[in-house]
């Protein structure tokens, strides 16, 4: 089980992690923020929620856009940047708040990956 784990969250490249790290940190303090004026404050299930979301967001991340290559392959969209960048922005808070539910499903993949490439 613990080779398992290290296989799956060892299986993608560090400058991709710092990246969507970096990214993760930015949504979660920005959702921080937010709850902090407008709701009743940090608890703990709020502030151990948001440091798992940000943990696993990478990997939720790489399930997303596994899944968009899949769909849209090479296709080419010819659209603004403002609606491109609304989009990716969307996206993106989607894989954060969804990490919980769409990581797993990227590190059984990478896991999977890594298992078909050592055979």
């Amino acid at each position: 089980m613990k080779k398992a784990l290290f296989s799956a969250f060892g299986g993608l490249e560090k400058k991709y992690l710092v990246k969507q790290y970096i990214i993760g940190i930015v949504i979660c303090v920005f959702y921080a923020n937010i709850v902090m004026k407008y709701g009743q404050g940090l608890g703990i299930l709020t502030i151990i929620t948001f440091g798992i979301n940000t943990i696993l967001y990478p990997y939720s991340q790489y399930l997303f856009g596994l899944v968009a290559g899949c769909v849209f392959g090479s296709t080419r969209f010819d659209l603004s940047s403002i609606v491109l960048l609304i989009a990716k922005l969307l996206s993106v808070i989607l894989c954060w708040t969804g990490a919980v539910f769409i990581a797993p499903l990227g590190l059984a993949y990478i896991h999977y990956r890594k298992g078909r490439k050592k055979n």
